[in-house]
């Protein structure tokens, strides 16, 4: 695994502390992440990994 891989819950914020982007990462690869506007409403999200983040995430664990 690269060292440098995102693991775990990830947050960014905005200047103006607004939530920018928040994931939950296994080896690099988001499972999970929410994307939001300036304004701090949510613009696009992934709820349920999928099945090929799973397999992928096993090979991890």
């Amino acid at each position: 695994m690269d060292k440098g891989a995102a693991v775990g819950y990830q947050v960014k914020y905005l200047e103006n502390s607004i939530k920018k982007y928040e994931s939950e990462c296994i080896a690099g690869r988001e499972m999970t992440y929410k994307k939001y506007d300036e304004y701090g409403n949510i613009k696009e999200q992934k709820t349920e990994a999928s099945e090929s983040d799973l397999l992928y995430a096993k090979k991890f664990k």
